[in-house]
């Protein structure tokens, strides 16, 4: 595969697997409007297409569930503009199977395409929130597929960081039967094409039927440091979900400073949590005492590395009262201790 990043100035080549084709060559490629997802078709037997997930700078194999027994294929694929949604049809010169990928190629279902003969050319229009999909048959035969209303569509996802907050925000412009919308975090070091290294994370009610631009905001608190992605599941009122993909990595940095939190809640009855930073890798201590100054727990002792922590304290054993919580800390040879007060009520 040959590509250019300067318009055509300059072109480079990059090689392209998963692509399933026995004689060597891509029949389609389409891409997302964010330019990141993308999937290629190729001729041959099928079993997989190709994905890429970095605007084509690597791609890798993604199964499809394709039955056609005949090893001359075709593949073509078109993307919905503004969705997460791709169509595929693979075609023999005798039969055809339609697939239907909601969450940029990671996964395919079936969909019927009533398809006389092998398909020769494929379009997409998008038009009153539906999408149409018309081809044309290797007998002449043209044929159409209408399919169910895509229930949102989406202006814009974007994100901040703040401290150890990421922060998102969404924008959309239309909504069909919109029930809502669950919120997934993954860190940047897992692979993101397998759903279980996605973890929800919120959930954002939905506006049901709304023909206007619709703001949503979801915060996600009190991270340690690292790299994260996020993605949210529209979901509407039958069941029918679509996955939006935020385009950028949120980067929580590490703490520039030595810090001791106030508990929250407090006061509380019977747990809390403490928050804590730490500049630099340090031998940790912290613990709980009473208000004569006697030490009734301790909640870690342990050598840890820089970044955020939380400790969350359990109180069920301890009368009402004032408590104060410390910490003894040992980086590159300096002892450092802070302390904070907190309140027992039952």
């Amino acid at each position: 595969m040959r590509y250019t990043t300067n318009g055509g100035t300059t072109w480079l080549t990059k090689t392209m697997t998963g692509a399933q084709g026995s004689t060597g060559f891509v029949t389609s490629i389409a891409f997302n409007n964010n330019k990141l997802n993308g999937v290629s078709a190729g001729y041959g037997t099928y079993s997989t297409i190709g994905r890429t997930t970095d605007g084509g700078n690597t791609w890798f194999a993604q199964a499809i569930p394709n039955t056609i027994p005949d090893g001359n294929n075709f593949g073509e694929l078109k993307w919905v503009p503004g969705y997460n949604t791709v169509y595929l049809i693979v075609s023999s010169s005798s039969a055809t199977q339609s697939f239907k990928s909601t969450d940029n190629g990671a996964t395919w279902t079936s969909v019927q395409f009533p398809a006389i003969g092998g398909v020769t050319h494929m379009d997409l229009s998008y038009f009153s929130n539906k999408a149409q999909v018309s081809s044309v048959s290797s007998t002449g035969s043209v044929m159409k597929l209408q399919d169910s209303p895509l229930p949102v569509s989406l202006e814009s996802f974007t994100y901040n960081v703040s401290g150890r907050d990421v922060n998102l925000k969404w924008v959309t412009t239309v909504e069909e039967n919109n029930a809502g919308f669950e919120v997934y975090r993954i860190s940047s070091d897992l692979n993101a094409s397998d759903p279980n290294n996605w973890l929800k994370v919120g959930y954002i009610k939905g506006n049901g039927n709304k023909n206007t631009p619709t703001n949503y905001n979801f915060t996600d608190s009190k991270l340690p440091s690292g790299k994260y992605n996020y993605r949210i599941k529209q979901i509407d009122y039958n069941g029918n979900y679509e996955y939006f993909t935020l385009n950028g990595i949120a980067k929580i940095e590490n703490s520039k400073s030595i810090s001791l939190h106030q508990n929250y809640p407090n006061p509380f009855n019977p747990t809390t949590n403490i928050d804590y930073d730490l500049s630099a890798d340090s031998k940790v201590t912290l613990k709980v005492y009473d208000i004569s100054g006697r030490e009734v727990l301790t909640l870690v002792n342990d050598q840890q590395k820089a970044g955020f922590y939380t400790v969350k304290f359990n109180a069920t054993n301890l009368s009402s009262g004032t408590y104060f919580y410390k910490l003894f800390l040992n980086s590159n040879g300096s002892d450092i201790v802070i302390t904070k007060k907190m309140t027992v009520i039952k």
